[in-house]
């Protein structure tokens, strides 16, 4: 379990380059809370610095071990993970805040996809229709607002990395994010087909 160990190192990295103390944000607060309006979408990779450079570190493993590292990190959660094969797991109940997008946690649920998030690595048919299954149902539960539901890196626009990355790219360029809003919409529903 090597790539969530180095995920863990270079998230950890990420903020205290951002001055934040990695120690003092909880992965939940525990509370439960009546209001949720926001989703947002996660890719579990993203940018890092290496010797001046952009880099992506591959990501592996299925939704059950991001699941696990999840559950077992200090300061980071989520609510769902969805990986490549479509499997869909929960982690923090939906009416628990988590803290998966800096500044934006309070009224939002966030699903994280398994994903190197570089731009290179293509999402399968089957991860994008179960996560556009799983976003349906939550928008449906809560009542979201297809406008509500944002990209990890419509929302955080925080300092770029030393070596020029936005901090947050997720899901990143291969996810079809018009295709995926203008799905949720669609009624009744249908999948995603994308090509090779």
């Amino acid at each position: 379990m090597k790539a969530p160990r180095l995920l863990a190192t270079a998230l950890v990295a990420v903020l205290s380059l951002q001055g934040l103390p990695h120690v003092a944000l909880a992965k939940t607060t525990g509370d439960t809370r009546g209001k949720v309006d926001t989703l947002i979408i996660h890719a579990i990779g993203g940018p890092e610095c290496s010797g001046g450079k952009v880099i992506f570190r591959p990501v592996k493993g299925d939704a059950s071990s991001w699941k696990r590292y999840f559950e077992k990190h200090e300061t980071l959660g989520i609510h769902w993970i969805v990986d490549r094969a479509g499997g869909v797991v929960s982690s923090i109940s939906e009416d628990q805040i988590a803290n998966h997008a800096r500044g934006a946690n309070d009224s939002s649920i966030g699903i994280e996809l398994v994903n190197t998030g570089d731009g290179a690595e293509r999402y399968s048919e089957a991860q994008i229709n179960a996560t556009l299954d799983l976003a349906r149902k939550i928008i449906a539960r809560w009542h979201i607002a297809v406008s509500n539901v944002f990209r990890h890196s419509d929302l955080d626009k925080g300092t770029p990395l030393p070596c020029g990355s936005p901090r947050k790219v997720d899901p990143g360029p291969k996810f079809p994010w018009d295709q995926f809003k203008s799905q949720l919409e669609l009624e009744p529903p249908a999948n995603l087909r994308i090509g090779p």
